[in-house]
């Protein structure tokens, strides 16, 4: 099952048993690659290969263990059990499962790095006020 987590809990999940919740949900299967900016305002969950910039106002998006994404990745809950190389800024909350691999800067008001988990960059707790949605002129280069 994927590691989603609510927003308000780290410890309980709010998805029920299938993973997925039709009609909020946007899943990239793992035959899948996204090339391009990725905007919008639902729950992302990756289990493909993304090479573009993901930027969800105000939702969950899930790299999942299969999930491969070379860009940055901002949303309000950033949960990693697969691999990202770019920058995370949650709005809320970042969680690198004991699975998850991220090369990069992680930039949330909550952090949780499992044990097992890896991490090549920094770490930066802040208030969420503090925090800035992303500008198209902010854009930096996959690495």
């Amino acid at each position: 099952m994927l590691g989603f987590r609510r927003r308000s809990d780290f410890g309980r999940s709010n998805r029920r048993k299938g993973g997925v919740v039709p009609g909020e949900d946007t899943v990239s299967g793992p035959v899948v690659v996204l090339n391009g900016d990725f905007t919008g305002r639902g729950n992302f969950i990756i289990q493909g290969r993304v090479e573009s910039d993901v930027a969800l106002e105000a939702r969950d998006v899930t790299v999942a263990r299969t999930g491969s994404v070379r860009a940055d990745i901002h949303g309000a809950t950033i949960c990693v059990e697969g691999e990202v190389h770019g920058n995370l800024v949650g709005l809320e909350s970042v969680v690198i499962r004991s699975s998850g691999r991220v090369r990069g800067d992680v930039t949330a008001p909550r952090v949780n790095l499992e044990c097992g988990g890896r991490l090549l960059g920094s770490i930066t707790t802040t208030e969420k006020s503090e925090i800035r949605p992303p500008s198209r002129h902010d854009r930096t280069e996959p690495l």
